[in-house]
C-alpha cells in the first residue's frame, strides 16, 4: 500500500492547523521539506490518505479523419484524426492506403468504445 506524507503548520495568531505541502513518500521526505519556522508556531509531518491519481481525459468525441485535399496520382495528402471541435489531435503517416487504413482503425477504436 502507498503511503503519502505532508506538512502541516500551526499559526502563530489564530492557531489554525494548515497543510503547506503534500505528497512526499517518506516522513525523512516530508521533514526535508524546507519550513521557515520563525513563521509558525509548530510545524509537524503526518501521514495523509494519498490523493487519487489524477484522470487524464480524452479529447472530445467523436473523432473523424480530415484530409488536406483529395490524394494526388501517387497518394500523396495530409491525413489528421480530428476531435469532436474540429482541433487536430494525430498525424497519420505512411502512404496513402496506409493513412486511410490506420484511420479507419483508430477512428472505429475510439467512437465505437465508451471512454475509460
Amino acid at each position: 500500500m502507498l503511503r503519502e506524507y505532508a506538512v502541516f503548520a500551526e499559526s502563530k495568531d489564530t492557531g489554525n492547523r494548515l497543510l503547506l505541502h503534500r505528497g512526499f513518500a517518506s516522513q525523512e521526505e516530508a521533514a526535508d521539506h524546507p519550513v521557515k519556522l520563525s513563521l509558525w508556531k509548530k510545524v509537524w509531518v503526518e501521514e495523509v490518505t494519498p490523493s487519487p491519481p489524477k484522470r487524464v481525459g480524452l479529447p472530445p468525441r467523436p473523432w473523424s479523419l480530415e484530409t488536406s485535399s483529395e490524394p494526388s496520382a501517387n497518394g500523396l495528402f495530409h491525413a489528421y484524426i480530428v476531435d469532436a471541435t474540429g482541433r487536430k489531435i494525430a498525424a497519420l503517416w505512411g502512404s496513402g492506403d496506409e493513412k486511410m487504413r490506420t484511420a479507419e482503425i483508430i477512428l472505429a477504436a475510439a467512437n465505437g468504445a465508451p471512454a475509460t
